[in-house]
């Protein structure tokens, strides 16, 4: 039932490593994709430079409006100790104390205003503390 006049086709199978692929062309953005993958590598350690340098400029920023809190806390602290020792002269002049002869009196008025005062600036200060506090507490 074969008949000999029909025509076949045979196929050559190699399992080896030497077999030769077709090359074919990449499509055109897989091309642009991989070229665009191959320069990322090359400026990624510049692009880490970089961010490295931005976050050490970061970190002095912080550590500069720290340290310049710190130093706005010291002297707000300054100002309500010779406050406070006005008011301790004053109390100690009121009582009659030896050595308060020198001190000048002061009012009522006066010293209800700057015991006010330093009430203030305990509760600025102790907001600042708190929110330093906070700030410390998130970034670590």
């Amino acid at each position: 039932m074969a008949t000999s006049d029909s025509k076949g086709v045979a196929f050559d199978v190699s399992f080896g490593d030497d077999v030769e692929r077709p090359k074919s062309c990449l499509p055109k953005r897989l091309s642009q994709r991989l070229a665009e993958k191959e320069n990322k590598t090359t400026t990624s350690t510049e692009k880490i430079e970089e961010k490295q340098r931005k976050a050490l400029e970061r970190r002095k920023e912080h550590e500069k409006a720290r340290l310049d809190r710190i130093h706005a806390t010291q002297e707000s602290c300054r100002k309500i100790a010779g406050k406070v020792e006005v008011l301790l002269e004053q109390d100690a002049k009121r009582h009659g104390l030896e050595g308060t002869q020198h001190i000048k009196p002061m009012s009522k008025k006066q010293a209800a205003s700057i015991i006010t005062n330093v009430a203030q600036e305990f509760q600025q200060m102790g907001a600042g503390l708190h929110k330093d506090i906070q700030e410390i507490s998130t970034s670590k």
